[in-house]
């Protein structure tokens, strides 16, 4: 059984607090959307995911951070994400 701990999400207010030290999400030049605080970036990812960010950022369909933030925080899309990986929730 694989436990996702990554279902949190602090509050929208968390983020954005400060310019550098934020925490922020930020659109990385791979076009991936990656969490920063101060100089240190969250560096994990699948390959197949940054597979298919490439493909869409070639495409000229990266993501945005806004879009993205609002799937992150949205409970359907990410029980829907769990399911289709085989996680329970």
């Amino acid at each position: 059984m694989l436990i996702d701990l990554h279902a949190h999400a602090p509050h929208p207010d968390y983020y954005d607090q400060d310019p550098y030290w934020g925490p922020a999400f930020e659109s990385q030049p791979d076009g991936d959307i990656k969490l920063r605080v101060g100089d240190w970036i969250l560096s994990l990812g699948a390959p197949e995911r940054k597979a298919a960010l490439r493909k869409a950022k070639a495409e000229g369909q990266a993501l945005n951070v806004q879009d993205y933030m609002a799937r992150w925080r949205d409970p359907k899309t990410r029980l829907a994400g769990m399911d289709a990986a085989g996680q329970n929730a």
